[in-house]
Parts: C-alpha cells; structure tokens; sequence
C-alpha cells in the first residue's frame, strides 16, 4: 500500500537526511585527518628504525 506524506513530513525527512549527511561528512573529515596523522606516525617510525 503506498503511503501518501504531507509537504510538512516530506520537509522533515529532507532536514533529517540533510543533518545526517552533514554528520557523515564531518566523521569522514575526522577520519581522513586521523588517517594522515597516522601515515605520519608510521613515516617517522620507519625513519627511526632504519
């Protein structure tokens, strides 16, 4: 059975899908900096080792 949404809740799905993609865009800026930062730990580990 299709269900029929009303502008309003077609509004509030869109501005909950819009804050979770912004969340999900943030996460993905902390781990790509965690990620560099890590390549730099193992780049200065591997200085050290050789």
């Amino acid at each position: 059975m299709d269900r029929k949404y009303t502008q309003d809740e077609v509004n509030q799905l869109l501005s909950l899908q819009l804050e979770n993609l912004n969340a999900m865009h943030n996460l993905l800026g902390l781990m790509k900096l965690q990620n560099d930062l890590l390549v730099q730990v193992i780049s200065r580990l591997n200085q050290l080792d050789s």
